[in-house]
């Protein structure tokens, strides 16, 4: 069951609109520009006659294969090999997953974490057109450890929640996170000092994009969102 769409003033919200989207930061991760970014979203708009679902899986490949996830290790290894790929996965965390890297380094080092992936992903949705609204959304994992993932609303207003963090691991690795996000009602934590939350809504047939503080998140991106489509 979707959830009631919600009256104006039932909103405490006051959403920004994001002009230069390459000037943003989100999650830590400065969005920028490269070559390698610009070739993903030239393969992005590629797909914008799609349906949604073909639409939406290319799009979770394309975010994910040049954005290896830093937890995994090269399979079927062996010997000193094995020891060589562990050293390389604890330099990978410490340098992606411990440090503030731009989207586009990132990319350059082909390996990624929940934040990038999932800021790639709604960066091509963009250029895709996919769905009438996209956002990012953080969930408490464990303790003080909050992982980023991605919310998407097609045009009949069905919610499509997922984390391709969990989704790029390769099957059996004990680093994936238990995260329910079946339930509608997710409240989207601060991560770390971050405070603004990004969305787009397709109007008409532009996309507009828009950020809100941390502070107004809880009444956010689904409810909002969807109100305002």
């Amino acid at each position: 069951m979707q959830p009631p769409r919600p009256e104006p003033q039932q909103l405490e919200l006051q959403p920004q609109k994001v002009e230069d989207l390459s000037k943003e930061k989100y999650f830590t991760v400065e969005v920028g520009s490269s070559p390698q970014l610009e070739e993903l979203k030239k393969q992005a708009r590629s797909l914008r006659d799609l349906p949604f679902i073909e639409k939406l899986e290319t799009l979770k490949k394309l975010s994910t294969n040049p954005l290896k996830n830093v937890y995994d290790l090269e399979p079927n290894l062996s010997g000193v090999a094995v020891l060589k790929a562990q050293l390389e996965k604890s330099a990978r965390i410490e340098d992606i997953l411990k440090k503030e890297q731009t989207l586009s380094y990132a990319l350059e080092k082909g390996y990624g974490c929940c934040r990038y992936q999932a800021l790639l992903f709604f960066l091509l949705s963009i250029e895709a057109g996919l769905g009438s609204t996209g956002m990012l959304l953080t969930k408490r994992v464990f303790g003080n450890f909050f992982s980023v993932f991605n919310v998407v609303f097609d045009e009949k207003g069905n919610r499509h929640a997922f984390s391709l963090f969990n989704d790029s691991l390769l099957e059996g690795n004990s680093a994936r996170y238990n995260m329910d996000l079946t339930d509608y009602d997710i409240v989207p934590n601060n991560f770390s000092s971050q405070q603004d939350y990004p969305y787009y809504v397709k109007e008409s047939s532009e996309i507009q994009i828009y950020k809100v503080s941390g502070k107004n998140k809880r009444k956010l991106l689904g409810l909002y969102a969807q109100g305002i489509n």
